[in-house]
């Protein structure tokens, strides 16, 4: 008879316990923070970008995108390597 057998896991632990071994380890908690992992980046609204699709975080990064990188005057183009 082993320790398992004697121990048994309350409801609100069983919620815990996500590979069903019986016993709440390290690997119950990964498979938590996976899953908490997941859902953060499946509802998290990205903002793509119309004329290259790069998709970013939120609004305001969109518009630096868009600004940085498809305006036609660059502030890097000003400098040149004779400077």
């Amino acid at each position: 008879m082993s320790w398992r057998d004697i121990v048994k896991l309350s409801e609100k632990q069983k919620k815990l316990d996500k590979n069903h071994n019986g016993v709440i380890d390290a690997q119950d908690f990964k498979i938590i923070n996976g899953a908490k992992e997941m859902e953060k980046l499946s509802f998290r609204n990205l903002e793509e970008c119309p004329k290259c699709g790069a998709k970013l975080g939120n609004k305001r990064a969109l518009d630096r995108h868009t600004q940085e990188k498809h305006s036609g005057s660059n502030r890097r183009s000003a400098y040149t390597a004779g400077d």
